[in-house]
């Protein structure tokens, strides 16, 4: 990609009144090999099943567009004409907003229908680039259809924050906002939480900011809540070794990849770990600190960052990231590598092989750890939209 830069990307989500189903559909996707980057944020026209139904139908219609031959303004207008218009209150039944980043050319464009305005942050500050308005007439409704559209050239550190109403609108009637939150105080509390950790990544401000909208509320809240963020920085990448390789003449290839490998590195099993250390001269030490009584203690190796348990640990790892996407109060190896994993963009796993019954393994023991790993990589892709490439060895 020509501008080194990855998207790190978010999103939160609140349903109206605690029901099972959100009104909102958030879809991002990466093409071309990475060169581009697209998120799509639908709000569907009341809550619960219908307006699932009608986001989920406008974002999908969105996403598998094919950007590569046609300009994605032309999309947004065709897909704003084939929206259905409610009869009664003569608007559409869904929302849009579109961030398309292109890595190639370094330009990111922004187009909006009826959701409140993206808020751009560039330097500690709100960046406000200039856009345009595409404005549509529609035999069936009264009012102008509006859509705007932003592009400009993305840099390091920019970040980008796309919401739905119940965002702007949380705290409604209430005494402290009885208009609302508003874009303006949505601002300000993102310019606070910049202010206060620079480096703070997406899921971190995406959950600040949609804890602080659902606080507004006095009650449950009172609409469907989503917030999005989209941080452009350099990538970071994370190793991860697990199995033996298939035979013993790909040892030595083995510890070259991870002595070469930029970026963390962690080993999912202490005896694959004491392969490696033997064929580097180095020595593992035993982490006598760990507090998880779920899974053994983590060790350390010069050149290594984590060494943990292998099956035990790994289904933890699992489970954590299954039913949890901010997990604070967890501690100990299995919550460390989360921790790497989120903090990561690209993920690759280096999977032995091996099949031999014999040492410390068994077969069936390599066949659940492979499985144990392929689970942790899909939902790394879908739940967290992580980039994880599988290297089998």
């Amino acid at each position: 990609m020509a501008t080194n830069l990855f998207t790190d990307i978010a999103c939160k989500q609140e349903t109206y009144k605690k029901e099972r189903i959100c009104g909102d559909t958030f879809l991002f996707r990466r093409m071309e090999g990475g060169a581009h980057s697209i998120a799509v944020l639908s709000d569907g026209m009341g809550h619960g099943v219908k307006a699932n139904v009608l986001s989920s139908l406008t974002a999908s219609m969105i996403i598998n567009f094919d950007y590569r031959q046609d300009d994605i303004r032309e999309t947004a207008e065709m897909i704003l004409k084939s929206l259905p218009i409610c009869s009664i209150r003569k608007i559409s039944y869904s929302t849009f907003s579109i961030v398309d980043i292109n890595h190639n050319t370094g330009k990111a464009t922004i187009i909006e229908y009826d959701n409140p305005q993206s808020l751009i942050y560039r330097n500690g500050g709100l960046f406000e680039p200039a856009g345009d308005k595409i404005i549509l007439k529609r035999a069936e409704t009264n009012r102008d259809l509006i859509i705007r559209t932003t592009t400009f050239d993305i840099q390091e550190n920019d970040r980008i924050v796309i919401m739905s109403d119940g965002i702007t609108q949380s705290g409604l009637g209430s005494d402290l906002y009885p208009f609302g939150w508003g874009r303006k105080n949505v601002n300000q509390f993102i310019l606070q939480t910049l202010s206060g950790d620079k480096q703070i990544n997406s899921s971190d401000l995406a959950a600040k900011i949609m804890g602080r909208a659902i606080n507004n509320e006095p009650e449950l809240t009172h609409d469907d809540i989503t917030c999005a963020v989209i941080s452009i920085r350099k990538p970071k990448s994370v190793l991860m070794c697990s199995c033996p390789p298939s035979s013993e003449s790909e040892y030595p290839k083995l510890v070259e990849t991870i002595d070469n490998f930029q970026g963390e590195k962690i080993i999912c099993g202490y005896h694959l770990a004491l392969l490696i250390s033997k064929l580097k001269g180095v020595e593992i030490l035993k982490d006598e600190f760990s507090s998880d009584p779920d899974v053994q203690p983590a060790w350390h190796m010069q050149g290594v960052n984590i060494i943990t348990e292998s099956l035990v640990t790994m289904s933890k790892v699992y489970d954590i990231l299954q039913k949890h996407d901010y997990f604070s109060g967890e501690i100990g190896p299995a919550a460390t590598v989360c921790k790497m994993l989120l903090e990561s963009d690209e993920i690759n796993m280096l999977i032995g092989t091996s099949r031999e019954n014999g040492g410390f393994y068994m077969v069936d023991e390599f066949e659940l750890r492979r499985k144990v790993m392929k689970y942790i990589a899909r939902i790394l892709e879908q739940k967290y939209m992580k980039e994880v490439n599988i290297l089998y060895v």
